[in-house]
């Protein structure tokens, strides 16, 4: 009897344990996806803010900025930094990402003059960039 107690308390500790090192490696799985998320994200932001930067100063859309894929990393990326970031500070970086797309848009056309709207929109996405950048942990 005794050493069904023990073999029952074994099988109830083993599996306790089993649960807890399963849940630490998946918490740490995440940290690690959600850091490397971070890295990605802010040179995705310093590049698309040069291009503004570069697209405002020159009074045209750059060449050489069709190629980016800002869009789609977003897509594989978000869910890393959802949960590990405030309700604010995702909105606000999906909103920069949202601008991002948009801008991709724009890129593409690269050599055409600014027109209409345009010096407005980089404006705009540069702020939104701006925001958004020191809202990713290191």
């Amino acid at each position: 009897m005794t050493a069904a107690i023990f073999g029952l308390v074994g099988v109830i500790v083993g599996g306790f344990l089993t649960g807890l090192v399963d849940f630490v490696l998946d918490l740490r799985r995440e940290c690690n996806a959600a850091r490397a998320a971070s890295k990605l994200v802010r040179s995705q932001l310093k590049d698309a803010r040069t291009a503004v930067v570069v697209a405002l100063e020159t009074r045209e859309w750059p060449l050489g900025w069709n190629d980016k894929a800002w869009a789609q990393s977003w897509s594989v990326y978000w869910s890393a930094l959802a949960g590990r970031m405030a309700d604010d500070a995702f909105l606000q970086l999906a909103e920069a990402y949202n601008y991002m797309e948009l801008l991709q848009r724009g890129l593409a056309d690269g050599g055409r003059p600014l027109a209409g709207n345009d010096e407005k929109f980089l404006n705009d996405v540069r702020k939104s960039i701006d925001a958004a950048k020191p809202l990713l942990t290191r």
